[in-house]
């Protein structure tokens, strides 16, 4: 599992808004420095959503259960983080021309969907720092 999914799960018992708004951010950590090269390693685009899931909702290891309805928007929001990543990434590795609205346009999404998961009610009113 990589620190992501740790962060978010330490976030969630202690239900600290900053914190999991900290496992959002795209860069690496001065713990993690290779936190964001982990997390693009985790799947492929084909698998990416079943994946996250997994680490997310269903793996036997997670101490706090989410309802179906906040779990299934933080997939989508963790999906588009990936996507995030996997764009900032190739932008950092310094192909010839670089195509960051491709980074921009995943990024726009991942925000998005928390207003999304915001304004239908799918989120708890502590982690609203995520929305900062």
């Amino acid at each position: 599992m990589t620190a992501i999914f740790s962060e978010f799960h330490e976030a969630q018992r202690f239900g600290s808004g900053h914190m999991l708004a900290s496992c959002l951010a795209p860069v690496n950590t001065p713990e993690h420095p290779r936190r964001l090269e982990s997390f693009a390693s985790l799947s492929n685009y084909q698998t990416i959503a079943a994946d996250i899931r997994y680490y997310l909702l269903q793996d036997k290891s997670i101490s706090v259960k989410l309802p179906k309805s906040e779990g299934n928007a933080w997939v989508d929001i963790f999906v588009a983080l990936w996507t995030t990543v996997k764009e900032l990434l190739d932008v950092d590795d310094s192909k010839p021309q670089p195509i960051w609205s491709k980074t921009f346009n995943a990024y726009k999404e991942l925000c998005n969907l928390l207003i999304r998961a915001y304004t239908s009610n799918g989120l708890q009113a502590w982690t609203v720092p995520c929305y900062w």
